[in-house]
């Protein structure tokens, strides 16, 4: 039935595929019939269990999906669901629980079952919506909940496959910066790795203190880092960086080597790692 009204959520093969079989059985749909059901669902109140809810808790929504690797996630989540027939419903609220109960019985009410939470605006925020009448995914690990299931990037794994790049290149000094909020949120993978691969392959001589950035000022804390440890390669998670090594007259990957954690939301010339959202 679906294919035969050209439905949206349905690829265009199946859609060709069913109307040509239809064409060879001389189908056509019974008036009668289809009147019948119009005024059946007309009747009964309209629930929609083809729609899969996606969540956020940000004070301003639009904040989450700013970045480009926020963009290629909403991509990825509308295009699979398409695929499988679903459509994406989007919901936002914050983290006052009255709103997530108003949010999380709108969702009850329309038939929504599944959910796909955002990643939260804090990552110990609360979700508090009643997790037992969903099934639930989330992007990224919510510190509150890490036995929802989940879709990340193995942070871990990312970080050394930067450094067996770097090694190949006979880099040695190798520091790392990251923002202070995301290290936390991801549970400080990032240092793991880079202190292991540092032990593992460095020396003390070759140390690098790795450099924490806040809000505050990071041009200044990263020209100022840059002059006072030198390395000779950066594995990065931050803004500014290129920024402020051309304010030191450095110059990538010519003074420095630069590899970042994440392309998508980085200088355009950034090499690192395609987290294939």
């Amino acid at each position: 039935s679906m294919a035969l009204k050209n439905h949206p959520s349905l690829p265009s093969e199946t859609i060709d595929r069913v109307q040509s079989i239809a064409k060879e059985l001389n189908y056509a749909p019974d008036p009668v019939l289809s009147a019948l059901v119009a005024h059946r669902n007309a009747m009964r109140s309209s629930k929609s269990f083809s729609a899969i809810g996606l969540v956020s808790n940000w004070a301003h929504p639009e904040e989450w999906t700013r970045l480009e690797s926020a963009q290629e996630i909403l991509r990825g989540i509308e295009d699979r669901a398409a695929e499988l027939g679903y459509s994406i419903q989007r919901y936002c609220t914050h983290s006052d629980e009255t709103q997530w109960a108003r949010v999380g019985n709108v969702m009850k009410t329309r038939g929504i079952r599944g959910l796909i939470l955002a990643p939260l605006e804090h990552n110990d925020d609360k979700f508090e919506i009643d997790c037992d009448s969903f099934s639930i995914v989330t992007i990224g690990t919510p510190a509150k909940y890490p036995y929802f299931h989940h879709v990340t990037q193995n942070q871990f794994a990312n970080v050394q496959l930067c450094w067996e790049k770097l090694r190949q290149r006979g880099y040695r000094r190798v520091g790392l910066v990251v923002r202070e909020e995301l290290a936390n949120r991801w549970s400080h993978q990032w240092e793991a790795a880079h202190n292991y691969e540092r032990s593992q392959y460095g020396s003390i001589d070759d140390e690098v203190p790795t450099l924490y950035l806040k809000n505050d000022d990071p041009l200044t804390r990263l020209r100022e880092w840059m002059r006072k440890e030198k390395p000779d390669a950066v594995i990065c998670r931050c803004n500014r960086f290129f920024e402020a090594a051309s304010l030191e007259g450095i110059c990538i990957p010519e003074d420095i080597g630069y590899l970042s954690l994440n392309v998508s939301d980085d200088a355009p010339e950034a090499s690192g790692i395609d987290q294939h959202r």
